[in-house]
């Protein structure tokens, strides 16, 4: 018999949906990040935008994992810019670059991929980069516990 979803139902997400919380544990390396740092994730754009604001998360000590789409790559640059140079980003364990889908065709060409970017952007503001994260703003959704 079918069993129904909610409070009466089974708890916890669903069935074949796949727990982040491996991926923001990276083991210590190159770039010093502490094994078991609490992973958070956000849209990029969107995180930028929390910036300078009262909104803006306290992420110190955190693994920063970010994803978007449909952004230009001048614009994920700036984004990823604008994050990593404000006050206390440089307290995070690290970043983590999740999928940039959709990314639309640059005139003139940006020259960077995303990882590269990333990777740049993360040397320049004293962050650790550790590497791609499984997560993304499509279909293949997965559960990233907030601070887990």
């Amino acid at each position: 018999s079918a069993r129904p979803h909610g409070a009466a139902g089974r708890a916890g997400p669903r069935p074949g949906a796949e727990d982040c919380r491996t991926q923001a544990r990276p083991r210590p390396g190159p770039g010093g990040a502490p094994h078991g740092a609490p992973a958070v994730a956000f849209n990029l754009t969107v995180l930028s935008h929390l910036i300078g604001t009262p909104w803006q998360p306290d992420l110190a000590g955190r693994v920063l994992m970010v994803e978007d789409i449909d952004e230009y790559m001048y614009r994920l640059d700036r984004a990823l810019w604008q994050v990593l140079s404000a006050p206390g980003m440089e307290r995070i364990a690290g970043l983590r670059l999740g999928r940039c889908g959709e990314i639309p065709e640059n005139d003139p060409d940006f020259v960077l991929t995303e990882e590269e970017m990333a990777r740049e952007r993360c040397a320049a503001a004293g962050v650790p980069y550790l590497g791609r994260a499984d997560i993304g703003h499509d279909a293949g959704n997965k559960l990233v516990p907030m601070g887990g």
